[in-house]
């Protein structure tokens, strides 16, 4: 499994609500809090201690990247479900149940998924815009970003996948070509939050010694899996199955 290299950064530089999201909401954003009040005690009650570490490492891994991608791919209206690798994570569990906080959508906050209470920044990144070069100008997002209503699949409308763009056919527009011109940095940052939660703030009531560093390095386990790049990930990582599903929106195309 390939690890990335971590490094520090401040909160703040992710513009992220402190608890933001519509009415009834949870969703704490500095990772600095973090602490069991996010999980579903009922749900992970009849795990062991490791098999409970994990799952709960996992998930606040998979939370950590609703956070973060929504601050690259929310402009676009794709609203991010988190928790598509939970079923394939080390101990299979499923990260709506477990997680009682809510990441994601388009964001951060579950906007568009868990609430409706959202607005959305399309304004363009000066960092990052194309400008006006036709070789890099992707268009509108909101152009023609349908999957399955090109020709592309032999198995007939309405079953192809998204639309080659390199084939001059004009029946899609892409926002960018390359999924890990989203995915990566959004791992990235995820990452690094994740360097800032505290995993003994979700140690099992009473545990000491020992047994409390086996239960912080499972919880460390579980949310390295889940944030793990795309690229070479095994499907334990969130990054391998949002890319799928960017790809399915049409969102990004490789």
């Amino acid at each position: 499994m390939r690890k990335l290299g971590l490094s520090l950064f401040t909160v703040t530089s992710l513009s992220l609500a402190a608890c933001g999201g519509g009415p009834d909401i949870y969703s704490p954003s500095d990772p600095r809090e973090f602490d069991r009040s996010m999980i579903d005690e009922q749900a992970v009650s009849g795990l062991d201690a490791a098999e409970r570490a994990y799952v709960m490492g996992h998930g606040i891994g998979v939370y950590l990247m609703g956070k973060t991608l929504p601050e690259y791919v929310g402009h676009t209206g794709y609203a991010y479900r988190p928790g598509s690798s939970s079923p394939h994570a080390q101990f299979a569990y499923q990260w709506e149940d477990v997680l009682v906080a809510r990441s994601g959508g388009v964001d951060g906050t579950g906007g568009a998924i868990y609430h409706d209470d959202v607005s959305i920044d399309d304004s363009p990144d000066p960092q990052s815009d194309p400008g006006d070069n036709p070789d890099t100008d992707y268009g509108d997002p909101f152009d023609d970003v349908t999957p399955g209503d090109g020709d592309d699949d032999p198995d007939g409308p309405g079953n192809d996948a998204p639309d080659d763009p390199n084939d001059g056919d004009g029946d899609c527009t892409l926002v960018a070509e390359y999924c890990s011109d989203f995915l990566v940095p959004a791992t990235v940052d995820a990452v690094n939050l994740g360097v800032l939660v505290d995993a003994t703030r979700f140690l099992d009531p009473g545990l000491t010694g020992q047994q409390a560093e086996e239960f912080v390095d499972a919880f460390r386990r579980g949310l390295n899996d889940a944030l793990e790049l795309p690229e070479g990930a095994a499907d334990v990582a969130e990054s391998i199955h949002v890319k799928d599903a960017l790809m399915r929106e049409g969102v990004c195309w490789l």
